[in-house]
């Protein structure tokens, strides 16, 4: 859990540095005040999370991305670096920046994190290191994991990783279907774990009864692990195709399954 609070502490540890610029009472152009930062005007172990929420959310996203946001700090590295800005931090931020929702991570620290009342428990003086370990105290294991896979879906890689799944995996379905309708069997067995590998070895020409082998430890999971790689050869045989054809199943099944979902080929029976 301790990492998933460290990144919100670097995303507003990061923001906190823009928020210290001389004047920056709703400033529009960070590029021409990031000169003018004072590092040693802001205690970087108080963080007041209020503030900087506040001048986020009314500020800073209304006039730019967090892509901009992260360019324009990059781009002025050098600078927040001999103003003592550590160079990780900086990298971490940015990282944040790019690939996290920030507004959901604000909202998570909204919702989920009590930050008023851990405040309050810890005075005036908190400091980020304190505040972590409160928050820690608190966590539950299941208020950790909500934590945990709110943060994770924010992250735009995980997401599109994620969509890129969910459409392989309907599009396999899709695809299986449409192969065990050529071969005579219904198309919804795609659909049901186990039954739709008893129905392959069924097209394939072996006994159902072989899924049986998975009761065996080891040395049936051994066995049945060898008969589903021939099955993919065996597939092509009974679709006309040859070992070659087989290969392909084997490495690049969602490529050489549409060939035979989506060509000409038939079934032999």
């Amino acid at each position: 859990m301790k990492k998933y609070i460290n990144k919100i502490t670097i995303l507003f540890t990061l923001l906190l540095f823009i928020l210290s610029i001389s004047n920056i009472n709703y400033c529009t152009d960070l590029r021409n005040e990031i000169d003018n930062i004072d590092i040693n005007s802001v205690n970087l172990n108080k963080i007041n999370i209020d503030e900087v929420i506040s001048y986020y959310e009314e500020n800073l996203s209304q006039n730019y991305s967090n892509d901009e946001l992260a360019n324009i700090i990059e781009e002025n590295s050098d600078i927040l670096i001999k103003k003592g800005v550590n160079p990780d931090l900086i990298s971490s931020g940015t990282t944040i920046l790019r690939t996290t929702d920030s507004n959901e991570v604000i909202n998570i620290i909204k919702n989920d994190l009590n930050i008023d009342e851990i405040k309050e428990d810890l005075g005036n003086n908190y400091t980020t290191e304190k505040l972590i370990n409160k928050v820690k105290e608190q966590m539950t294991p299941h208020k950790s994991m909500k934590i945990a896979l709110k943060l994770l879906f924010t992250n735009y890689v995980f997401r599109f990783c994620l969509c890129i799944c969910l459409i392989l995996f309907l599009y396999n379905i899709i695809v299986t279907w449409i192969i065990y309708r050529k071969a005579g069997q219904q198309g919804w067995a795609s659909l049901i774990p186990i039954y739709k590998e008893a129905v392959l070895l069924k097209i394939c020409k072996f006994s159902p009864w072989l899924l049986l082998l998975i009761f065996i430890p080891i040395l049936g999971w051994f066995v049945l692990y060898i008969i589903f790689i021939i099955t993919n050869f065996k597939l092509a045989e009974v679709f006309d195709k040859g070992p070659l054809f087989g290969l392909g199943l084997l490495l690049l099944p969602t490529l050489f399954k549409s060939i035979l979902a989506f060509s000409s080929i038939k079934y032999i029976s």
